[in-house]
């Protein structure tokens, strides 16, 4: 290997060596560090910001598909509690909404006095956020969920000026969290019986 040098003095002088090569590098060291915690500091500042954008897309996203669950599935029951219904009338008292009349077994005729049942569908006012109501104010259709926080901005049940037995039923929702509305519209024939034909 080295002749006339023993292992143990050509390890004692390559580690000499090397701790006399750290020295002569020590300023390469300093700068390697000054570029490099920079950057290691922009890397987790960029992660971080990438992951506060994916988190704020996913919660806007889940109230956009909240506002939409919630007005169709409102919808859904209104349109097919109208389809049984016989009459719509508007509510008393300015109150935005209306009053739906359908027969309590809508595929038989009662015997009893009790053949028609009532049933109220307004909007009310709840902790700042305006609901879809179904007979009581404490059975909101719409609103229930936190994360989207629902409110309803348009609804109405308005008959057809040329058929007078369909009637045009509306309702517009929008999400207090991202400020987007959703509409649904749908038309429904009320079937009226023979006692209340003219």
């Amino acid at each position: 290997m080295y002749p006339g040098r023993g292992v143990a003095e050509v390890a004692a002088g390559n580690s000499a060596a090397v701790w006399c090569g750290t020295r002569q590098q020590a300023g390469f060291i300093t700068l390697e560090g000054l570029v490099a915690v920079p950057l290691l500091t922009m890397l987790l500042v960029t992660m971080t910001a990438l992951f506060m954008w994916s988190f704020k897309t996913y919660f806007t996203t889940l109230a956009d598909a909240e506002l939409v669950q919630e007005v169709q599935m409102a919808m859904v029951r209104l349109q097919g509690e109208a389809a049984a219904g016989t009459e719509i009338k508007p509510l008393n008292g300015g109150r935005q909404g209306f009053t739906l009349r359908r027969r309590t077994n809508p595929l038989r005729r009662e015997e009893s006095g009790k053949e028609y049942l009532d049933i109220s569908y307004y909007l009310h006012e709840m902790t700042g956020t305006s609901k879809l109501v179904r007979g009581d104010n404490y059975a909101p259709l719409t609103g229930d969920h936190g994360l989207a926080r629902v409110t309803i901005t348009d609804f109405s049940a308005v008959a057809d000026t040329e058929y007078p037995e369909v009637y045009n039923l509306h309702l517009t929702g929008r999400s207090e969290v991202t400020g987007h509305e959703y509409t649904v519209s749908t038309a429904v024939y009320i079937h009226k019986p023979a006692e209340q034909l003219p």
